[in-house]
């Protein structure tokens, strides 16, 4: 059996390495041949935020021409988006059968109840999700939201050890890191939300570090952070190459992750560098939002916060007594041995 994982983005998105990842050791349980395709890469495509409607179809066309001229049996589509109508139109017209693997909300609504005011578009992902073999989610919002489906399958974003597990760096310092995409704009609030509060947490504790690593649409927002804060006890760095990552995780303490309560898109998504964090033997602090609380237990592997005075009080926690970290690193890892890829494969194996 040939299968092919069909991916939107780039080869360095997380959707490429850990879902591409998971089902390739999918396909290593079925002893099926595995082929990843990821679209950005192989055109080339600029990262914009939005692509105008006949630019759409035109990439949803070409999508569809690429797909004809692939030995397959079997398609994964990763996420519901331009390139997903193409490829759903190559299975039917080919008579293959196809599963949707839903890690986020690419639809527009973000607020609301979105399973009763849908736009054109969420009707049209529903029934690409109704001719599904299976839709396979990333998170228990997405399968609340798919159980209309026959077959819908739970399996959330996971760490990759081999690439995660770097050697910690012994430091003087205790130093925490935000990392992410910056294709959406409400990423850079969180980080300007964040340096609002180390800039506060920095004056009682001025030994402490934050490390800024972010990539994407929106990196010259970064740049302008940066010029505008002259506190030489944060470092930003961009554009690091996914093989770099643990190289930098080496190098902090504790991971930080803000997202916006009441955005559909935080909600829906497991957040893969949740798991990053965690098989470098991260602790995180984050929002208590959408699937981290799922995964982060206070003071055992991390902290939850629900607001700017929450982040305060911890990173100033932190800051007072460091020594904290190697007790909540433990928990870190003890977390991954659950939420990894050989452990998620074989749950998908078994699903499907």
């Amino acid at each position: 059996m040939q299968l092919i994982f069909l991916c939107r983005e780039s080869t360095w998105s997380a959707a490429s390495t850990v879902r591409g990842a998971l089902w390739e050791e999918y396909c290593r349980h079925k002893q099926a041949a595995f082929k990843k395709i990821c679209l950005e890469s192989v055109w080339a495509l600029p990262r914009e935020t939005d692509y105008r409607n006949v630019c759409k179809m035109y990439l949803s066309l070409k999508t569809f021409v690429l797909l004809w001229k692939q030995p397959c049996d079997l398609l994964v589509i990763n996420k519901i988006n331009y390139h997903t109508l193409g490829a759903v139109l190559f299975c039917f017209l080919r008579r293959k059968p196809y599963i949707l693997d839903v890690d986020d909300w690419e639809y527009r609504a973000t607020g609301g109840d979105v399973t009763q005011t849908k736009t054109l578009f969420q009707r049209l992902g529903d029934r690409f999700a109704l001719g599904a073999y299976a839709v396979v989610v990333a998170s228990t919002f997405l399968k609340e939201y798919f159980s209309f489906c026959a077959r819908v399958v739970y399996i959330p974003s996971c760490s990759l050890p081999d690439r995660d597990a770097p050697v910690p760096e012994p430091s003087e310092s205790v130093r925490f890191c935000w990392m992410g995409m910056v294709d959406r704009f409400d990423a850079i609030d969180s980080v300007r939300e964040i340096l609002r509060v180390f800039t506060r947490v920095v004056r009682q504790y001025p030994g402490i570090r934050l490390v800024i690593i972010g990539k994407g649409i929106f990196e010259k927002e970064l740049h302008r952070l940066e010029a505008s804060d002259c506190l030489p006890q944060v470092q930003f760095h961009y554009a690091i190459d996914s093989r770099d990552i643990p190289a930098y995780l080496a190098k902090i303490d504790a991971g930080v992750l803000l997202f916006p309560e009441k955005n559909v898109f935080y909600q829906a998504k497991s957040p893969t560098r949740l798991f990053q964090f965690f098989a470098a033997g991260k602790p995180v602090i984050a929002s208590a939002v959408g699937e981290c609380p799922l995964f982060i237990r206070n003071g055992v592997n991390g902290f939850l916060v629900r607001s700017e005075d929450d982040l305060q009080a911890v990173m100033e926690g932190i800051g007072k007594n460091p020594g904290a970290l190697k007790e909540l690193s433990s928990g870190a890892r003890a977390t991954v041995q659950q939420w990894n890829l050989q452990t998620m494969a074989r749950q998908l194996t078994h699903s499907i």
